[in-house]
């Protein structure tokens, strides 16, 4: 009858072993569901809300990095020094492409190799974005990496598809 009793007191350690180690898995995702929402919450409220009540500043991209505070303007401008590197890694593996200056700024200035008309190129692309600029006597593309969310795979696929002369015949 003694055994009989213990294993009864195991099976119910057991259960509440069991019980506590659902409460506390249970606990747990609460706990983080709570976390992610207070963290997208606070995200979103600070670039539509904090910037505007918090920081009047007369100018909405100040107040915004001041909203988003050190850690996150620094986020965002690691970020887009990270598409520049991309950007810049991608010029260099193609062979119709040429690298001027890298991203040490988060500028990028490059072009396509051959008699390629910058501007015609510019009005032919369908998406992505460069700008043109002189270096050293030569127009050039630029590209600023200023957007944390561009696609650098997609702003070099368009610059290829406009220079090639397909594109240029079908344009003229």
């Amino acid at each position: 009858m003694h055994a009989t009793g213990a294993k009864a007191n195991g099976r119910a350690n057991g259960a509440a072993r069991g019980t506590a180690l659902r409460r506390v898995l249970a606990g747990s995702v609460v706990g983080t569901a709570l976390e992610w929402y207070d963290f997208f919450a606070f995200a979103a409220c600070a670039v539509l809300v904090f910037d505007k009540q918090f920081f009047v500043v007369g100018n909405p991209l100040a107040a915004t990095l001041l909203a988003w505070g050190r850690a996150g303007a620094a986020e965002r401008i690691d970020r887009c020094m990270e598409i520049a590197a991309r950007l810049c890694e991608l010029i260099d593996a193609d062979e119709g492409l040429e690298l001027c200056s890298g991203p040490e700024t988060g500028i990028v200035v490059w072009r396509p190799l051959g008699d390629v008309d910058l501007d015609a190129l510019r009005n032919r692309m369908e998406r992505g974005f460069v700008s043109i600029a002189e270096l050293e006597g030569e127009r050039r593309l630029r590209s600023v990496s200023a957007n944390p969310m561009a696609d650098p795979e997609l702003v070099v696929a368009e610059v290829l598809r406009a220079a090639t002369p397909s594109a240029r015949t079908r344009s003229s």
